[in-house]
């Protein structure tokens, strides 16, 4: 698989090399020796970032020459294979996360190649973030049963880096999958430790609170304990439609 091959930044240029159809002192010019080139094709010599710039219109130039469709800048020569494995891993989980129309293959194709670069460079945070959008996925198609494990596998890796947003978050989730299983009791209890975790959170997190009051009077309210979800909703800022929808139940009953 070709998106999973990261290659070198010497090796990165040697491939640009080949594809412009141009030999190692042709891409020197006045600037600096073939043997330059070559020890650095051969990852025996680092590069500095005059000399990226230098090979990156050097290469830019010829490619126009040639009318090739290729445009490169000077950091596809400076990043390590684990700024270009980090950089394909945000790609991925940003497609998915942003739902650009993709099939139900191509999503876990996405978070597969995550988990195989993460794993192989030590991006284990990616590991968490796929790991949490395999359980959305799962939730998505209603495999309950699925999503829960996944989204407790992504909470052992964001607890390494203290992700407390996401651990709410996550939680939130698990407990919306205890919920669809009529599950109440064990929902409820996810969403006091999403609660709890979301007082670790430094930045303004008032919509995840929002979302897991919600859940907790929507449980509330399928165990018949109309006054608890009274009281909980009636605490609740900024009423979105979902929170009228329900609290327009609650009134309802109670009537």
């Amino acid at each position: 698989m070709k998106d999973l091959q990261i290659l070198s930044p010497g090796k990165r240029l040697k491939k640009v090399r080949k594809m412009l159809k141009v030999k190692q002192d042709e891409l020197a010019g006045d600037m600096f020796c073939k043997n330059y080139i070559s020890m650095f094709e051969n990852d025996r010599r680092k590069i500095n970032a005059i000399n990226a710039t230098y090979l990156a219109n050097k290469v830019n130039e010829i490619a126009k020459e040639k009318r090739i469709d290729l445009q490169v800048s000077a950091s596809y020569f400076l990043k390590s294979s684990k700024d270009i494995a980090q950089d394909k891993c945000e790609k991925w989980i940003e497609q998915v996360s942003n739902n650009y129309k993709l099939s139900n293959y191509k999503i876990n194709l996405n978070l597969y190649k995550t988990m195989y670069l993460a794993e192989k460079f030590g991006l284990e945070e990616y590991i968490g973030d796929a790991l949490y959008l395999k359980g959305i996925n799962s939730i998505n198609a209603q495999r309950y049963t699925c999503a829960i494990p996944q989204f407790l596998e992504a909470i052992v890796y964001f607890s390494k880096y203290n992700k407390n947003k996401k651990i709410t978050d996550t939680y939130k989730n698990i407990a919306i999958a205890f919920y669809e299983q009529k599950q109440i009791h064990q929902a409820l209890s996810v969403l006091n430790l999403a609660e709890g975790t979301a007082q670790k959170i430094e930045e303004d997190c008032y919509d995840i609170l929002k979302d897991i009051r919600y859940y907790k009077g929507l449980c509330y309210f399928a165990l018949g304990n109309l006054e608890k979800s009274k009281a909980i909703i009636d605490d609740v800022e900024d009423k979105d439609e979902q929170v009228l929808d329900l609290e327009n139940k609650i009134t309802d009953r109670i009537v």
